[in-house]
């Protein structure tokens, strides 16, 4: 009897140790996941998704390269953005760059148009790459039409005033 007590008492020591290593790799298992899904959306933000899951499937880097015969681009840059960094905080530049780029962002995906980068005040969108599109062009022209829109809410932190006057067609130049 006291053998059986014994090996009952070992087995119920050992499923609960199982149990707690079970926890442990479903805590893990989790965590993977979530870091996974962290390093997804950093890679969408540096490449384009089409081009990321290609890589992810193995295909050769060289083989994601593709030629497009008619794009449209879009240079934006905030004409005064020097003068008004001279006026106003670091963190203050930041805000409002963040402040701007959150706007763009959210019109890029509207317009539907990639966001190639960001640098300083210039932000360059496309269209027609990473994905073939028949109305490149229209679409980059409305992306440009609803930044302008956008932004004439973005105040200046040294003055209050508009960043972007008057004449709206300051602040963004088409190339």
């Amino acid at each position: 009897m006291l053998a059986g007590t014994q090996q009952s008492v070992e087995l119920k020591l050992a499923l609960d140790q199982e149990q707690q290593k079970s926890k442990k790799l479903e805590e893990s298992m989790r965590k993977l996941d979530e870091e996974m899904r962290r390093t997804d959306e950093l890679l969408y933000q540096m490449i384009p998704k089409q081009v990321a899951d290609r890589l992810r499937t193995g295909e050769n880097p060289i083989d994601t390269c593709q030629m497009f015969d008619s794009v449209s681009i879009l240079f934006s840059d905030v004409v005064t953005f020097t003068e008004i960094c001279s006026r106003i905080t670091p963190m203050e530049v930041v805000s409002m760059l963040n402040a701007m780029y959150s706007i763009f962002d959210t019109l890029t995906e509207r317009n539907r148009v990639y966001k190639v980068e960001t640098i300083g005040d210039a932000y360059m969108v496309v269209s027609g790459a990473p994905q073939s599109e028949d109305n490149h062009a229209e679409k980059v022209c409305d992306m440009a039409l609803d930044m302008v829109e956008a932004i004439t809410d973005l105040k200046d932190p040294s003055t209050a005033s508009q960043v972007y006057g008057a004449d709206k067609n300051r602040g963004s130049h088409l190339q």
